[in-house]
């Protein structure tokens, strides 16, 4: 199955200048959202666990997890990634002036295992379960001008990438 995106306009304000780039976002209610639950009744579906076994096996490694993390300690799960503190604050003039008040946010980030990371189907050497496909959704159209956004593009067709394996 293809992702769509869609190009956006972006703006940058740098050293007083300003610079105009498009990028290309997912497209807006183009993804669904998965709950424990989804997960739960996919991973029943795939082992001999029930849903409720699953659910509850989630929940009480959430807990945990959650007490390694008080710790500042890091959560690495093989094949998953791993689940690490970071600190947000304002920067002081002098080491005196640093103390724990200056932190503003204690932030919980993840970093993939390589094994977990997705590569752009257009760019992949080799095949892969990892690969992702992508489409340019005609951006202008759905919002319902009826102007193409790529441009020699035509108002019924998207932009499918192929990378021609």
């Amino acid at each position: 199955m293809s992702i769509p995106v869609i190009p956006r306009l972006i703006k940058h304000f740098y050293n007083g200048s300003e610079s105009e780039f498009y990028y290309l976002k997912q497209e807006a209610g183009s993804s669904r959202l998965s709950t424990q639950n989804d997960v739960a009744a996919e991973v029943e579906e795939a082992s001999t666990l029930t849903k409720g076994d699953v659910v509850h096996v989630l929940s009480i490694f959430m807990s945990e997890m959650r007490k390694v993390l008080v710790r500042g300690d890091r959560v690495k799960i093989d094949g998953l990634g791993t689940f690490f503190m970071t600190l947000s604050c304002n920067g002081v003039e002098t080491e005196d002036e640093c103390n724990v008040r200056q932190i503003k946010g204690v932030n919980i980030r993840f970093r993939p295992d390589k094994v977990l990371k997705l590569v752009n189907n257009a760019l992949a050497p080799t095949r892969s379960d990892n690969n992702v496909s992508f489409f340019i959704k005609d951006a202008k159209a759905a919002a319902g001008s009826g102007n193409p956004a790529v441009p020699g593009g035509d108002d019924d067709d998207d932009e499918v990438v192929d990378p021609g394996f």
